[in-house]
């Protein structure tokens, strides 16, 4: 049974470029879902019920869109960075 990866150079498609691109978004996703649980968490927190239960709808949901474009690099063989910094874009990770 073909890999995922082989599936993907097979349909004319390359490989490192898809992995590079779902990496890149499952970085802006973490990004997301780090500031949405840090307004969850944070002053808004205490704006109402109704904004909380929106805020945590918002953060499972980026919180299932991470998981999922995990699932996809590592079924394609790919990898991501050592550091969060790197894997986040920072230009500084200090």
């Amino acid at each position: 049974m073909p890999t995922a990866r082989e599936l993907v150079e097979r349909s004319g498609l390359d490989a490192d470029v898809l992995v590079a691109g779902l990496s890149a978004a499952a970085g802006a996703e973490l990004g997301a879902l780090y500031r949405y649980t840090v307004l969850t968490s944070g002053p808004l927190a205490y704006a109402g019920e109704g904004l909380r239960e929106v805020l945590r709808d918002i953060c499972d949901e980026v919180r299932r869109h991470f998981e999922c474009l995990v699932r996809r690099v590592c079924e394609l063989e790919g990898t991501f960075p050592a550091g969060a910094g790197r894997f986040l874009g920072d230009a500084d990770p200090a």
